[in-house]
Order: C-alpha cells, then structure tokens, then sequence
C-alpha cells in the first residue's frame, strides 16, 4: 500500500469520532494486541521499536482504552 494512502486510513481510523463510533460498534468485545519482540540494537535483534510502543500506548491511555493483561482480561471474562 502506498504510504500516502496508509497515511490517510490510518489518519481517519485514528481519529476521535471514528474512535466514538467504533467503540459504540464493539461494547463487550476486547481486541488483542500481540507483540512478539522488541528491537534490541545491541544484541540485533529486529521488531518493534520500544519509542513506537509507547506511543501507541499512550494513545490508548489518552482515549481512555483501558489496556489489560491477558491473564485479568481471561479471569474477568470467566466471571461475569
């Protein structure tokens, strides 16, 4: 995908009325978000980018996502 266009979906999924309405959409729903390694320069190991991570963690914090560990997000689920 160009970058331009990637730029412009992720601009629009990102912004705050579209991110009022998605959650509207997905109540009682939880999205998983994986990674499977960190970059480490020192030891060149490739994957994501410690400074890449925090921000998109702060943009969850920002909107208020509430970000769980899988292992609470397992329990609250099974007692509901």
């Amino acid at each position: 995908m160009k970058a331009y266009i990637r730029d412009a979906v992720l601009s629009v999924a990102t912004s705050a009325p579209f991110s009022a309405f998605h959650r509207v959409l997905t109540r009682d729903t939880a999205a998983i978000f994986l990674l499977h390694r960190f970059t480490d320069r020192d030891r060149g190991v490739g994957g994501h980018p410690p400074q890449q991570v925090r921000r998109f963690l702060g943009w969850l914090r920002k909107r208020r996502i509430r970000v769980w560990d899988l292992g609470d997000l397992v329990r609250a689920i099974r007692n509901r």
